[in-house]
């Protein structure tokens, strides 16, 4: 994980020399995260051409620092998106000192033939050195960009680099390029837990109903190890596997080939060797979907991204009798959606050309990845343009597959919704407890979508056995 060396990353020794050519990089602290949380983002040159010719040394400063014991720092030089060189320092003792006046070197960078010794640059601490051709970072300095990450803590550097060589100096000043995505659970950004809300498959390709399943690791610079369970709608039991992914690795493969005939959904999360889930905020994924349509049995395609859940604890989850729980609670990771909303909602009155069949496919997670029965009661409530409602409620089990014209409103849906009307449904647990899920529609138009979160569950666990990813 991050918080280790990455196996596709050199990493050389580093001893301290004073009467070496020096560039001074510091990075701005133009944003504060929490305490404990995971930081990443990617610097540039703002002012590249004050840079100086033939530099012997980058060293990156901090004059603010607040870690505690295992805290890891990394600083990757990247050219476009490959990376050629990595500094990091690594904390085996908490440290703070929030008034740093020269400021302390936390990642160095020398010239390709340097054989550099580790050196202590904190109390408690040792700081690595990378090599690279420097050279080239000051003539091209638009080919290169600063990917730095923090794995908890506070560490906070400056808005210039003080460039030397020879007798001369200037100073050059750094622009923020990105950082990693924000912490609450969404589609739209990676992490650390993956989930999938709908996979079916059928046994021959002469049968439409398919999925594909994509994960991908966006990390630039670390591998990651990757267990999936794939929950079975049926009897809620669970089939495992694992996956390892290679730095920007994508792997996609059809449910039809690996799992036929199972319909569920899926949870992915990153684990450490030993298979206990840890931090590694860099997994997105995909489920592409063929399936029947109820409106008038043809067959159609819709594209659900995954769920990504960041975990906010570094480190891997502690094991007891076997099993991880896993505590989805906004201090170890992101919490769950509580309340959904299903928009855009067509009447469901329709025939023929006017036809739409709107499918709920609502689960909450099983509470242990092992098996076992869950069976919560959901309610609904529908809105119609006019903000008028219609309640309703269902006991959905392992996974609803709820078509709406199927549900008992009061009053009727149809009434509620008229012919060429729309409306939207707000979904909740009578428990107040997690709720994930799609909505899909099909007939007069396609189209598949995630449901809404309007509110967060307030803590919700999940029990995983620890088993060795198989990969």
């Amino acid at each position: 994980m991050s918080s280790s060396f990455p196996p596709f990353t050199q990493v050389v020794c580093f001893q301290p020399h004073f009467l070496s050519l020096v560039f001074l990089l510091l990075i701005p602290a133009v944003f504060t995260l929490p305490a404990n949380a995971y930081e990443a983002g990617y610097y540039g040159f703002q002012t590249p051409s004050q840079l100086p010719a033939n530099p012997s040394s980058l060293v990156l400063r901090a004059s603010q620092v607040d870690v505690p014991a295992n805290t890891v720092f990394s600083l990757h030089l990247m050219k476009g998106a490959q990376v050629v060189a990595t500094s990091r320092t690594v904390f085996t003792a908490a440290y703070k000192n929030l008034s740093i006046f020269t400021g302390v070197a936390v990642a160095t960078f020398r010239p390709t033939a340097s054989t550099d010794s580790p050196g202590e640059n904190f109390p408690g601490a040792t700081l690595y050195t990378g090599t690279a051709d420097l050279n080239d970072v000051a003539a091209n300095p638009q080919n290169y960009s600063f990917f730095y990450e923090l794995s908890e803590g506070y560490l906070a550097p400056k808005d210039k680099i003080l460039a030397t060589a020879n007798a001369n100096f200037s100073f050059v000043d750094l622009k923020l390029n990105s950082i990693a995505a924000a912490s609450r659970q969404s589609d739209q950004k990676p992490g650390s837990v993956l989930f999938y809300h709908r996979y079916l498959s059928s046994l021959t390709s002469l049968n439409g109903n398919n999925t594909t399943i994509s994960i991908t690791n966006t990390s630039p610079v670390d591998s990651a190890r990757v267990r999936m369970f794939f929950i079975n709608i049926a009897d809620c039991s669970s089939f495992e596997q694992g996956v390892c992914l290679a730095s920007g690795q994508t792997l996609s493969f059809s449910m039809r080939d690996f799992d036929p005939l199972s319909t569920g959904y899926c949870m992915a999360f990153a684990c450490d060797a030993e298979g206990r889930p840890a931090q590694f905020n860099w997994l997105i994924g995909n489920a592409q979907i063929r399936q029947t349509s109820p409106a008038n049995n043809q067959f159609y395609d819709a594209s659900l991204s995954a769920i990504a859940l960041a975990k906010r604890s570094t480190g891997s989850v502690a094991v007891s009798n076997n099993k991880a729980e896993m505590a989805f609670d906004d201090a170890a990771y992101d919490r769950l959606p509580g309340q959904l909303a299903a928009d855009n909602v067509p009447s469901q009155a329709g025939a023929g050309s006017n036809a739409n069949a709107t499918m709920l496919m609502l689960y909450r997670p099983i509470p242990d990845l092992s098996g076992g029965s869950i069976n919560p009661r959901i309610d609904f409530m529908a809105y119609n343009n006019a903000v008028n409602t219609a309640v309703g409620s269902q006991v959905i089990g392992c996974y609803g597959e709820l078509r709406l014209s199927s549900l008992r409103f009061n009053p009727q849906l149809n009434t509620l919704i008229s012919l060429g009307k729309t409306g939207w449904i707000k979904i909740s647990a009578n428990d107040n407890g997690p709720l994930l899920g799609a909505q899909f529609n099909s007939g007069s138009y396609t189209s598949g979508t995630t449901l809404r979160a309007l509110t967060y569950a307030s803590d919700y666990r999940i029990s995983v056995p620890i088993k060795v990813p198989g990969c």
